[in-house]
């Protein structure tokens, strides 16, 4: 199967953080180059700053406005 073209991705997840998948995302040649965008409730400036060094392409905090989603994803995706 094809990988996809965009994971939206929570810090706080039973079993590995988000934080930690994103790590592994990185470390693999295959799913390196595909956007990640953190969706948490943890919005501070530091846990914002720690996702975007992680790799990640955006960190969003909920509750997340459907325009925000949108728009972001849009612009990662190269649709606009």
């Amino acid at each position: 199967t094809p990988p996809p073209d965009l994971i939206l991705l929570d810090v706080m997840m039973p079993g590995m953080d988000g934080y930690e998948v994103c790590r592994q995302l990185q470390a693999d040649a295959l799913t390196r180059a595909i956007p990640v965008i953190f969706v948490t409730g943890h919005a501070s400036e530091e846990e914002q700053q720690r996702g975007l060094a992680m790799g990640a392409a955006a960190y969003l905090s909920k509750p997340v406005a459907p325009p925000e989603l949108f728009s972001t994803v849009e612009r990662l995706l190269n649709l606009i």
